[in-house]
């Protein structure tokens, strides 16, 4: 009886440990690697890595889809504060995003860097396919949503390996 009761009890807490890590990973469906695609001509764009630090969400861009080489590192000139003229790859563009429900994160912010603004921002795991992420800008009452797509962490033509982690270089004269 002693061992019956033993092996039910490990069961017991194998199981709530596994259901509490099952769903303690499934609340961050976010977090990883994203591609997005462009609005117009429907080609990616950037890699974009979603982490969570503390309780808030954040959006790095790592990779930059340019054929042009003087493309790989451009500058956010029209960026305001502390983000203008500075590398785009490798810069935090969707921030301080807080959970609002099961797979749905909000009241944070996306920059735009080919406008430079900021607008407000909600994200959500599509409810048909776990590895799209809808991502939401608004300002007011208007919004556009966009479409990211999950893939694997890049490991070629990085921001860090393509531009070394450093400023991006002036544009040449001319």
């Amino acid at each position: 009886m002693k061992t019956l009761l033993k092996t039910v009890g490990t069961v017991l807490f194998g199981l709530a440990v596994f259901g509490f890590t099952a769903n303690a990973s499934a609340g961050n469906l976010v977090e990883g690697y994203w591609k997005n695609i462009d609005d117009k001509d429907k080609k990616p764009k950037a890699v974009i890595h979603i982490f969570k630090k503390g309780k808030k969400f954040y959006g790095q861009i790592i990779k930059l889809f340019r054929k042009k080489p003087q493309e790989l590192c451009p500058k956010c000139d029209k960026c305001k504060g502390f983000r203008k003229n500075r590398p785009t790859c490798g810069m935090v563009m969707l921030w301080d995003l807080k959970k609002e429900g099961e797979n749905t994160y909000g009241h944070g912010k996306i920059l735009d860097p080919k406008n430079g603004k900021e607008y407000g921002a909600k994200i959500w795991i599509d409810a048909k396919n776990k590895n799209k992420l809808n991502v939401r800008g608004y300002l007011f009452i208007f919004f556009r949503t966009q479409y990211w797509y999950r893939v694997s962490k890049p490991t070629k033509g990085t921001c860090k390996q393509v531009c070394g982690g450093k400023k991006a270089p002036a544009k040449k004269k001319g």
